[in-house]
């Protein structure tokens, strides 16, 4: 029977050092890799706010939305394919994902999104 990774998610409201801790992520990604931890990066960094727009509601306006405003939801759909096809690989044991964007789901359909899109 396969084994389903373990995935902690880091929800950093903003100014909680949250920054910090992707910055370790990124920079000893090896060294949690060798541990059979996978930090989720996307581009490079491990903010993983393109994720988390996957299960936010298209009309909140957070900042990214705000910055680019024509893109709601699609670069967060794509974000998470990308996510699942990692999942349905079974590369990893455990995952560790973080975003302040994950602290902008607040209403009982993001919760119920989150525990669908993030489990495989």
């Amino acid at each position: 029977m396969a084994r389903h990774p373990l995935l902690y998610l880091h929800v950093g409201p903003h100014k909680t050092g949250t920054t910090s801790i992707q910055s370790f992520m990124r920079a000893q990604r090896a060294d949690l890799q060798e541990a059979g931890i996978s930090p989720w990066l996307e581009g490079g960094k491990a903010n993983a706010a393109r994720l988390g727009h996957a299960f936010l509601r298209p009309q909140l306006m957070t900042p990214m939305r705000l910055r680019k405003p024509g893109r709601k939801t699609a670069y967060g759909n794509a974000a998470l394919a990308h996510f699942r096809r990692q999942l349905a690989k079974g590369t990893a044991r455990t995952w560790l994902v973080s975003s302040e964007t994950f602290c902008f789901a607040r209403v009982p359909r993001e919760e119920r999104a989150l525990r669908k899109g993030l489990s495989d």
